[in-house]
């Protein structure tokens, strides 16, 4: 006879993608699907978003929040997020659990403990080592496997040209995180066009990428298409992946760690670009096509599967039930106390607040008495300065009317300074034709006494003349006898 081939599990996932960091989402549904492919139905449990629910469900996958929804008990319990998988494991307490631990520091993914687990997944090595280090879990039972990719979405692109032309950087944060701004500005010192992607990337979106900045699945994905990743974030800087480092990376599920080689700065970055190189790139697609095809990875998790079913191991219910309590007492109580602590820290806050609020209410009141009084203050001042204004106006009036009646007593004030000057002028011409009357009046009392004694003197010399006429008168008769040219003479004197 034949060997005879596994029988199909009844699978069931408990998940808190809506409460985790990690972005699972895509992941689980990319799982499920490689469950479904390999025959084995699967149920997802736990607090799934709207828009992974959907996508599960067009997958053919159940969707459910209250395992009593189940009409059957499952086989395996797949537990990711350790409040989902204690539910799952006390509600089908005699179902063993195969219990996965995703990441690093995130509550929801702490390693629960209990007596039905009976594998632990990590998917690198830094998850490994959370488990060793969590009382409670056997190391031995602890397993490796990492992440895988949906090879038949992400389908590989052309080939890579030479030297990159266009990149894309994967970072949640957006440009106004520090990382990311310095990846652009290397980018475009390096004379390549890069774009941001803040969310989920369509998978053929990829193939129009020659260089991808990404970290763990997105990285996963890109190389899956055939990009030259560089790994880089907040973290650090792990540089661009070869063939050469791919096993070391990988092992680190191309996270935190393997950033915390080198912090990102333009130089790191330009170096890691300087690395590119089309043909180990493909190399790269390749093994990543074969390797951590999600198939692959799918039939590496049945095997734990099994193996968990196969240890037979059936706790007494006393032991599941102490465990429980531990589980309480160690994880949920914290939480619940924490949770209460932060209620009862809120109700003192909001007490406060209120307690601010009435104060600012009763100091708001008293402001708007202050307001009141000063706006009523305010409007007398207005009234007075208006009455100032008016009287300010009265007396400007008052003022224009002044120095009107000013200018016009200026006016005429200089007419009678020009009057006064004009009679003062005339008065000096006046007064100086006086003087030159008296001048000329003293010159004709001058000239007239000059004239008298004139006259006096011609009277004297006339009446001298005239004795000497009467002399001669008298001698006329003897002197024309005896002289008659000097009688005549003497008459020509006289004509």
């Amino acid at each position: 006879m034949g060997k005879q081939s596994p029988r199909a599990l009844r699978i069931l996932i408990t998940d808190d993608t809506a409460a985790s960091r990690a972005g699972s989402g895509p992941s689980l549904v990319d799982f499920a699907r490689a469950l479904l492919r390999k025959g084995h139905p699967t149920v997802v449990y736990g607090a799934v978003p709207a828009h992974v629910a959907q996508a599960l469900r067009e997958a053919t996958v159940p969707v459910v929040d209250d395992l009593s929804a189940l009409n059957f008990v499952p086989d395996i319990i797949h537990g990711q997020h350790h409040l989902e998988t204690m539910t799952a494991a006390l509600h089908f307490a005699g179902t063993p659990v195969v219990a996965a631990c995703n990441a690093l520091a995130p509550w929801e993914h702490a390693p629960p403990v209990f007596p039905t687990i009976a594998r632990w997944i990590a998917v690198d090595t830094v998850c490994a080592e959370r488990l060793a280090s969590t009382g409670g879990v056997d190391a031995a039972r602890i397993r490796v496997i990492p992440n895988g990719v949906d090879i038949a979405r992400f389908e590989p692109r052309a080939p890579l040209p030479a030297t990159p032309r266009r990149a894309l950087l994967c970072n949640s944060h957006g440009l106004q995180d520090a990382c990311a701004a310095t990846v652009v500005r290397a980018c475009r010192q390096a004379g390549i066009a890069v774009d941001l992607a803040t969310d989920e990337v369509p998978a053929h979106a990829l193939r129009d990428y020659d260089l991808v900045f990404a970290q763990t699945r997105r990285a996963l994905e890109a190389m899956a298409t055939g990009c030259a990743t560089i790994i880089a974030d907040r973290a650090g800087l792990a540089g661009l992946v070869t063939t050469t480092n791919f096993d070391r990376l990988r092992a680190l599920d191309f996270g935190a760690r393997a950033m915390q080689a080198a912090p990102v700065t333009e130089a790191g970055v330009l170096a890691a670009i300087a690395a590119y190189d089309a043909d180990d790139a493909g190399r790269v697609c390749g093994r990543v096509r074969t390797e951590a095809n999600i198939d692959v990875l799918a039939d590496a998790t049945l095997a734990q599967y099994r193996e968990a079913m196969e240890a037979g191991r059936f706790p007494d219910p006393q032991e599941c039930t102490q465990a429980a309590a531990r589980y309480l007492r160690d994880v949920v109580a914290p939480m619940v106390k924490a949770v209460e602590q932060s209620r009862i820290a809120q109700s003192d806050a909001e007490a406060t607040r209120d307690a601010h609020m009435e104060s600012g209410r009763a100091a708001a009141a008293a402001a708007e008495k202050r307001i009141g009084a000063a706006l009523q203050a305010r409007e007398a001042a207005v009234t007075e300065r208006d009455m100032a204004l008016k009287a300010h106006d009265e007396m400007e009036a008052r003022l224009t009317r002044a120095m009107q009646r000013a200018l016009d007593a200026g006016i005429e004030r200089d007419a009678a300074f020009a009057s006064r000057d004009e009679a003062r002028d005339a008065q000096l011409a006046a007064t100086s034709m006086q003087a030159r009357t008296a001048d000329a009046y003293a010159d004709a009392l001058r000239a007239q006494g000059q004239l008298a004694l004139d006259l006096a003197d011609a009277q004297a010399r006339l009446l001298a003349l005239e004795a000497q006429l009467d002399a001669a008168r008298r001698a006329q008769p003897d002197v024309q006898d005896a002289h008659p040219s000097a009688y005549r003479r003497f008459m020509a004197k006289f004509a």
